[in-house]
């Protein structure tokens, strides 16, 4: 895992299997691929947007389409992100 810490980043940043510990990110585009988590801590997001690419865009793609309620799904998608559903 790779360890970042007290710093300010900017910019590109990938954050599969990082950890970001007392991070300023300023302006910076966070990339997500579907590899281990990142763990945060104690950090401060301005300026940032955040993009899923690959399968973890493929996971977020097929929880969207479980999430209507004509699907007959929703119950599924609450049982999957529960923290969602409050």
């Amino acid at each position: 895992m790779a360890a970042h810490k007290d710093k300010t980043m900017t910019g590109p940043v990938d954050l599969d299997d990082g950890k970001f510990e007392n991070i300023k990110f300023n302006d910076a585009q966070l990339f997500y691929s579907g590899g281990q988590p990142p763990a945060f801590v104690n950090c401060a997001f301005n300026g940032v947007s955040f993009e899923l690419r690959g399968p973890a865009h493929r996971t977020l793609a097929f929880l969207r389409s479980m999430a209507p309620a004509e699907t007959g799904m929703r119950d599924v998608f609450y049982g999957l992100v529960p923290e969602i559903k409050s």
